[in-house]
């Protein structure tokens, strides 16, 4: 039923998800900074406090500019505000 009321949303649409099996672009690099990016900063910088102690503050800042790296996320504004 759900493919049947996609094809009568979008015919285009229809084809293109389930014909052609294309996929949505990923957020653009200053879309990624949201909740779950967030979320894994946290836990993984409690996952490494627990591991091996130290200040959380230093660890969690450590993890943060990884992950801000690892997923190509520009400076800004935001980013220093989530910090």
């Amino acid at each position: 039923a759900t493919e049947f009321e996609s094809y009568l949303r979008c015919p285009f649409q229809h084809f293109a998800h389930y014909g052609l099996k294309l996929q949505s672009l990923p957020p653009l690099p200053g879309e990624r900074l949201d909740h779950l990016f967030m979320g894994n900063v946290a836990h993984e910088a409690l996952r490494q406090w627990h591991e091996s102690g130290g200040s959380l503050e230093a660890i969690a800042i450590r993890v943060y500019d990884e992950m801000l790296a690892e997923e190509r996320i520009p400076p800004g504004y935001r980013v220093e505000l989530e910090r």
